[in-house]
């Protein structure tokens, strides 16, 4: 948990995040990250999806069509459907909706073609905190619940790092 709390600081640190900004660097977190889950440990599992955020947080800053597709993908298959805290299903919803949004093209249509939108759509049935988020990548993903843009992730503070 500390190790991810560490690399979680890292990643969302302006000054140190260039150490963790390669391809490379990316896979082995997401990989090792996705491979801890599930885990019957609260804070680990917290811990694990913000590290997953927060590079969610650097592909907007400095997008590759690699990394993009392998977070939204691990996400997606791995992590989502292995979290039990409405906190880690939050941030693991707004990470790949910082994904959908900034991200490629393609990997909108990636996810598209996978049926992600109905994983995504499982979500908004149930009444948490978490509930917001889907909603939002359901949209990202052209489902037509709401209209939601950019600014409207900016005022919901899921673009900076946590």
């Amino acid at each position: 948990m500390l190790a991810a709390r560490g690399l979680s600081n890292v990643l969302s640190n302006p000054k140190l995040q260039h150490v963790l900004s390669e391809f490379e660097a990316q896979e082995k977190i997401i990989c090792t990250a996705s491979a801890l889950l599930p885990t019957s440990h609260q804070n680990l599992e917290i811990s694990l999806v913000s590290v997953l955020y927060n590079i969610s947080v650097l592909q907007i800053q400095k997008a590759n069509l690699e990394g993009s597709v392998l977070l939204a993908s691990s996400i997606a298959t791995q992590v989502l459907p292995s979290l039990t805290q409405d906190e880690a299903i939050y941030r693991s919803l707004m990470a790949l909706g910082n994904i959908i949004v900034t991200g490629p093209a393609e990997v909108k249509e990636f996810l598209q073609s996978m049926e992600i939108g109905s994983l995504v759509k499982e979500y908004t049935k149930k009444k948490r905190r978490s509930h917001l988020a889907p909603k939002r990548s359901l949209s990202f993903l052209g489902h037509p619940l709401t209209d939601w843009t950019l600014t409207d992730l900016v005022t919901l503070d899921c673009l900076a790092p946590h």
